[in-house]
């Protein structure tokens, strides 16, 4: 008996010394960190409590040997067989594709932002201005996507559904790109990225020339008259194999999720562009000039050697999501003039967009805060697009950047 207890007590003492011992690892590492973001002289009684929320996110993004625990932890996950990530954050289809986990699929919002949506219409319609929505398709599809018994996956498609019937009833022009990736007519895929929630390079592109065929339907007009920047043998598509970690990935490490191919898609035509944006409403404005290659990608993702974890392929197109972007094809200039209040799901399809614009200018529904109709007034846009996924519906800053009646 008494050797069970010292058993007992050397167990103890040697949890403790780990525990402890790892306490100030962190400390180490995380105070300098917090020192910098939140300096003491910033706390105020009023902010308290936004600040203790940045100081919680500070501490979490920058744990002692983060991605060593998630890695271990996935790890035994996958060896164990499990279908489910983290307390169901991250669920895995049969594919082997990662999805969010979800128990509750309706919208608190969609009310208020189907009214964001027709604010937005009679914003077009005052400055003469045609309107039409694109809808990013959720990363389950009905008779694609299978998931183990009892998994409890994210399909927002009666979201979707309701959003397209609305735009029906109220005359407003509707693209559902689910139409194009599960008809008869749309190939196997994968339309998404096994490890992220976006869809490809190559399923872009194929939204892309679904944009351009159903706007010269619609409208009667002319965007690509010899189809040269619909088809992608007149582009150069760059294939890089197991590079790409995403925003699921991230939260269930490379050893549950693996990695995803990349490819990177830009004109052999060409192409010169005037590009300035700013990330943030914080942010200054950066302007780049000259090819696609130059002013559209940010190469920098593609070679940059810092962890699989911090190096977002996906922004390689436009930087991903920026507050505000202006476009200007310079060897265009007889092209639409286009406004898109988009999410980050359009950032690879506005890079083949832009080649059939004279000006193409977005901002962010969620950041932007400047004045929309102003922005619409000053610019006469041809055209306004509306892009928003599926998931977004479930955000009440989705569309931030109008002002409801």
């Amino acid at each position: 008996m008494k050797r069970h207890f010292v058993k007992k007590y050397i167990f103890t003492i040697l949890f403790l010394m780990i525990l402890f011992s790892y306490a100030g690892a962190n400390m180490l590492t995380e105070l300098p960190v917090i020192s910098d973001e939140l300096p003491a002289d910033s706390l105020t009684f009023t902010n308290m409590a936004g600040k203790i929320a940045n100081m919680e996110s500070i501490i979490d993004e920058n744990i002692y040997r983060k991605y060593t625990f998630i890695e271990l932890y996935g790890f035994v996950q996958n060896i164990l067989g499990k279908n489910e990530e983290n307390n169901f954050t991250v669920v895995r289809a049969k594919d082997g594709g990662l999805n969010s986990g979800n128990f509750y699929n309706n919208s608190l919002y969609l009310d208020e932002d189907l009214r964001a949506i027709k604010r937005i219409h009679e914003i077009a319609q005052r400055n003469e201005a045609q309107m039409l929505v694109l809808l990013a398709p959720d990363k389950y599809i009905e008779g694609k996507t299978e998931f183990a018994d009892g998994i409890p996956f994210a399909d927002f498609n009666a979201i979707l559904d309701e959003v397209k019937e609305e735009m029906i009833n109220s005359d407003i022009f509707c693209i559902d790109t689910r139409d194009y990736l599960t008809g008869a007519d749309s190939t196997a895929g994968p339309y998404f990225y096994k490890t992220d929630h976006h869809w490809t390079s190559r399923t872009a592109f194929l939204i892309f020339q679904v944009l351009v065929e159903q706007m010269e339907k619609k409208y009667g007009i002319i965007l690509d008259e010899d189809r040269a920047y619909c088809n992608l043998d007149n582009y150069n598509v760059f294939h890089y194999s197991g590079c790409f970690l995403g925003s699921f990935g991230r939260k269930a490490g490379v050893n549950y999720s693996g990695l995803d191919d990349f490819d990177l898609i830009y004109p052999k035509f060409e192409t010169k562009f005037k590009h300035t944006y700013r990330a943030t409403p914080e942010s200054d404005f950066i302007t780049m000039e000259g090819a696609a290659l130059d002013s559209l990608l940010d190469i920098y993702n593609l070679n940059n050697t810092d962890s699989i974890y911090s190096n977002d392929k996906y922004s390689v197109y436009l930087d991903s999501v920026n507050e505000q972007d202006y476009i200007t094809n310079q060897l265009n200039k007889d092209g639409p003039r286009i406004l898109v209040i988009r999410d980050s799901f359009m950032s690879p399809v506005a890079t083949y967009l832009a080649n059939v614009c004279s000006q193409l200018d977005m901002v962010w529904s969620m950041s932007y805060n400047g004045d929309l109709e102003q922005l619409a007034a000053d610019n006469r846009y041809d055209y306004i697009i509306v892009e928003t996924g599926s998931t977004n519906f479930n955000d009440e800053a989705l569309f931030k950047c109008v002002k409801t009646k």
